[in-house]
């Protein structure tokens, strides 16, 4: 069994299946920010921004927006 891991990946994609919607990765951030408390750096939009588009689960819609490739 493979636990599942609050990732930045792994959240941007619970919470765009949940929104139901492509989103602006500030957007996203603004939301694991909130779940993530006490998250510490000094560029966590860039940070989503690289993991999320390393990963297949997600695809680029137009510049700064990312929907799932499931979509």
């Amino acid at each position: 069994m493979v636990k599942w891991k609050p990732t930045w990946s792994n959240l941007a994609y619970n919470i765009l299946k949940e929104n139901g919607a492509p989103m602006n990765y500030r957007e996203i951030t603004e939301k694991i920010l909130k779940i993530k408390k006490g998250v510490v750096g000094k560029t966590p939009q860039s940070t989503l921004r690289v993991q999320i588009s390393l990963d297949s689960r997600f695809i680029k819609i137009k510049k700064g927006v990312y929907g799932l490739s499931e979509w």
